[in-house]
């Protein structure tokens, strides 16, 4: 199930509870690969294989699915569902950036209409 066909149970169905366990579903973060294309990146690392960090052979990000600028309105009798989705969904990411060996990642701004950098949270 993806962004829009949510957004249509959505309009059928309204806010039920199989519908919020959709929405976390949909809105769970994700590892993106990216394998090299590029010639000079295509070739295998140098050194010994228990040097080779995984960063040498693929780039991997943890990612939140897009919902393509088109959001869901979200009833206020059913924002601490959404919240509590939000909040799994940000310990998951969390979890996967641990796995990862992440120190640290970029946030949003909580004001999208002002001009200014994300923050760097350090884990």
């Amino acid at each position: 199930m993806g962004w829009y066909d949510l957004r249509e149970r959505v309009k059928r169905e309204g806010s039920t509870l199989n519908v919020l366990r959709d929405y976390e579903q949909v809105t769970r973060p994700r590892f993106k690969v990216d394998v090299p294309l590029a010639l000079g990146r295509a070739k295998p690392p140098f050194g010994a294989w228990p040097d080779t960090s995984s960063k040498d052979v693929a780039g991997v990000e943890v990612v939140f699915p897009s919902h393509h600028g088109d959001p869901l309105t979200i009833p206020d009798t059913i924002v601490p569902e959404i919240w509590l989705s939000a909040q799994q969904n940000a310990i998951l990411a969390s979890r996967m950036l641990t796995e990862r060996n992440t120190r640290w990642f970029e946030t949003p701004t909580s004001y999208p209409t002002r001009d200014v950098m994300a923050m760097m949270i350090f884990t």
